[in-house]
Parts: C-alpha cells; sequence; structure tokens
C-alpha cells in the first residue's frame, strides 16, 4: 500500500535529512476514488478550482477534492488529497 510506503520509508528519509525540529506536512494525492463532482443545477462539471472539503459522512475530514482542470462534459475527474497528520506519520 502506498501510504505504508509513505509513511515507514519516505517521512523518516525526509526528516532524517531536515532534521527532528523541521514540521513536515504531507499530502497524498490520488485519482483513484470514486468520487465525481457535478453541478447539480444544470448537470455540467464544475468549474476548475472547485473544491469539496470532506464532511466526515463522504469523505474523511482530513480529505478534500479539487477540479484542477476544465474537461470535456462528464469527463472531469477530480483529484483526492489527503493531509496526512503528525500521529498518521509516527
Amino acid at each position: 500500500h502506498s501510504l505504508d510506503s509513505i509513511i515507514r520509508h519516505e517521512i523518516p528519509a525526509i526528516r532524517e535529512v531536515l532534521g527532528a525540529n523541521v514540521p513536515v506536512c504531507s499530502v497524498l494525492v490520488t485519482k483513484r476514488h470514486g468520487h465525481r463532482m457535478m453541478d447539480t443545477r444544470s448537470n455540467d462539471n464544475v468549474p476548475a478550482g472547485t473544491v469539496l472539503l470532506g464532511d466526515d459522512v463522504v469523505i474523511p475530514r482530513n480529505c478534500f477534492l479539487l477540479n484542477s482542470h476544465v474537461g470535456v462534459l462528464g469527463t472531469s475527474h477530480c483529484c483526492k488529497y489527503q493531509v496526512l497528520d503528525e500521529a498518521e506519520m509516527q
């Protein structure tokens, strides 16, 4: 699993180079998820730059979706960003 690899190998390597006192914020980005964004008023794609914050119901609170581009109708697949907190990176 890529998250396990990040936590076990990459975060410690970054901390080793930067030092223990430097805060590190890691964000995992994926397109392998089942979420889609659509403007329900017009059935069009949402505009580029649209952000949907995690609500702990459908999307975890430490995640958000960002539609960063304009796509052909019905083809925009946004990226899911997961912010890893300190507890997850230990």
